[in-house]
């Protein structure tokens, strides 16, 4: 087809041309292009103001007091991912809310004083999350049955997490059909080791580390894994495996030599009924129908948790203690929701909020954290430090706080670490992809003019370049130092003294108490009794904080950042847990190539 104008006769001294295509008036343009804005604008807001409408009214029905009957029976239905505390009040794809982990604690405990309430059901079923925060639900369900309250359990098919949580009832039942079972799988670890991809993909990772058993990104530029991680990571495993069956035995009043039979030398994958039975590991073998026949209650006397709504009264006093809870990878500022991510920011608000209220007198950090950004984990911890020279500060680590989650843990007052507590990786690595030769398989090929030394600095389309790297590494070296400084401030230790514990190693809550890093090993509950302690309180209450925000709310704070949607719409997509590191990973280290962060995220 001919694009060119065509000349016409000249009218009233002036020459016009005629194109084919129709022609579009300027501001003809620009009122269509204000239409489809203006358009795609209130899809968008049909589409919030839809999510909103049904979670309000998901909302609303669970805000309903319900009447407990007598002589009930909690009932624990757990699954999925537990977290210790939420920041978003509804989940917009369910109708159903998941309970955090602080919130069914509170409601045991609640439960354990209540008359109406004669025992707890637990039925779990491929629970997912750390065990630190399995055992705080744990430790509650422990001091329920103390008050002389019956707890069972049943199981159909379950995980090593579900019978971990199981173990502490006063009987378990197992459905007697062949195909249920439990699977006892022990502790381990895993990651994907990926250089031989990304060499076939022409992408070259340079890992620079201060600290030689810094393992952090070993996996984007190793084949297999590191001598010396493998060295942490034995003892750490060494140290939570005999933690796990130590504790599996007291609940069920075993023979820990036992235990470990079952899990290393059983024929099976999974626990049959009979091999269940005859070693102890279950009760009875029966249906759910018959455990209830068995309890003497019926469907109606099971009050599910997420349904037991209790009022329940908090302690009236003028002092209170704040737990802030600090989860997910220490991250730069961006848009969006930030769920699940620590920033300087974040903790900015969260100070704000503890200035303006006076009756706060000490705090408890929970702290669950594989670390991030080396500079907002310094950022944080300037933040954290200035506000101890106000206020005591106790921390309480989680299932994890090591590198960046360890340093923003090192100005409190006091550290206690739960017993499955990952902790440690004191050193600083440098994750830095180059696509040079992706672009020599894909025909691109980098032209730089500059003017300035470092203009064209770690340009990621051209051959590395050693000088680059020694830059980086000096770099590296000196905030490596400037942590172990923070270490021997906060912990009271010479700086040979953090050098030895130091060097990316990875510990267990034992080993860490061994190597004065933590204080001692206790609960959340233990934390909180000593911020009291410091505070010198007799009396008082509990805050939580960051406090909980509603979707509607957390819209109008925001003035409808699009971005939260996409963030709350990510969190409810599946991903693969090993892949999702990965991405992490690559994320966080894109902007920001110096990071404090632990090659452990989680333990399986």
């Amino acid at each position: 087809m001919d694009n060119t104008y065509n000349e016409v006769p000249i009218v009233e001294g002036k020459t016009k041309t005629e194109s084919p295509y129709r022609q579009i008036k300027p501001e003809g343009y620009l009122k269509q292009k204000w239409f489809a804005f203006g358009c795609l604008t209130a899809v968008l807001l049909a589409i919030i103001l839809t999510l909103i409408t049904f979670s309000s009214i998901a909302l609303l029905g669970r805000k309903k007091v319900f009447h407990t009957p007598a002589n009930s029976y909690l009932h624990l239905r757990l699954t999925g991912v537990l977290e210790e505390h939420k920041e978003l009040d509804q989940d917009i794809f369910s109708m159903t809310r998941s309970l955090s982990a602080r919130e069914i604690i509170a409601r045991i405990n609640y439960a354990a004083d209540d008359p109406n309430i004669r025992g707890i059901i637990i039925e779990p079923l491929f629970i997912s999350g750390g065990y630190s925060t399995l055992n705080e639900i744990l430790i509650a369900l422990q001091n329920f049955k103390e008050t002389g309250k019956h707890i069972a359990a049943y199981l159909e098919l379950s995980s090593n997490r579900d019978y971990y949580l199981a173990a502490v009832a006063d009987q378990i039942y197992l459905n007697p059909s062949a195909s249920s079972g439990i699977f006892l799988s022990g502790v381990g670890f895993s990651s994907l080791y990926m250089k031989d991809l990304f060499d076939k993909l022409g992408i070259e990772w340079t890992i620079l580390h201060s600290g030689e058993f810094k393992g952090a990104g070993e996996e984007f530029s190793r084949t297999d894994m590191s001598p010396q991680m493998k060295q942490s990571l034995t003892l750490l495993l060494d140290d939570m495996y005999s933690q796990l069956l130590t504790d599996i035995a007291a609940h069920r009043n075993l023979d820990i030599v036992q235990i470990r039979h079952i899990y290393e030398q059983r024929p099976d994958l999974f626990i049959n009924q009979d091999y269940a039975l005859n070693m102890n590991i279950v009760d009875v073998l029966a249906t759910r129908e018959v455990m209830l026949e068995n309890l003497g209650i019926d469907e109606d006397q099971l009050m599910r948790i997420d349904k037991y709504n209790p009022r329940i009264s908090t302690v009236k006093s003028s002092s209170k203690i704040a737990v802030v809870y600090l989860q997910g990878t220490i991250t730069i500022p961006s848009s969006g929701f930030g769920q699940n991510y620590i920033t300087a920011n974040k903790m900015k608000n969260i100070i704000e909020t503890i200035d303006k209220d006076p009756s706060i007198k000490a705090i408890v950090l929970r702290i669950n954290s594989p670390g991030g950004s080396a500079l907002e984990s310094d950022k944080i911890y300037r933040q954290i430090q200035k506000l101890n020279s106000t206020i005591p500060i106790v921390v309480s680590m989680s299932d994890v706080a090591a590198s960046g989650g360890y340093y923003i843990a090192a100005p409190g007052d006091f550290i206690f670490a739960d017993p499955y507590t990952i902790t440690g990786s004191i050193g600083v690595a440098a994750m830095i992809p180059n696509f040079y030769h992706t672009g020599q398989k894909i025909g691109v090929n980098p032209q730089s003019l500059y003017r300035g030394k470092f203009t064209n600095f770690m340009n990621i389309w051209e051959r590395v370049d050693a000088t680059d790297l020694t830059i980086m590494q000096r770099s590296l070296d000196a905030t490596y130092n400037e942590f172990k400084n923070r270490v021997s401030d906060g912990r009271n230790m010479s700086m040979e003294d953090v050098e030895k514990v130091a060097q990316g190693r990875i510990w267990s809550s034992r080993r860490a108490l061994d190597n004065k890093l933590i204080d001692a090993i206790g609960t959340l509950d233990r934390a909180i009794e000593k911020a009291a302690e410091l505070a010198d309180l007799d009396i008082y209450a509990t805050i939580y904080l960051p406090e909980t925000k509603t979707l509607w709310g957390l819209l109008l704070e925001r003035r409808f950042d699009m971005n939260i949607m996409i963030d709350l719409i990510s969190n409810n997509i599946f991903s693969e847990e090993k892949l999702e590191k990965m991405h992490q990973i690559y994320s966080a280290v894109k902007d920001d190539p110096i990071q404090m962060l632990s090659p452990i995220f989680f333990v399986e």
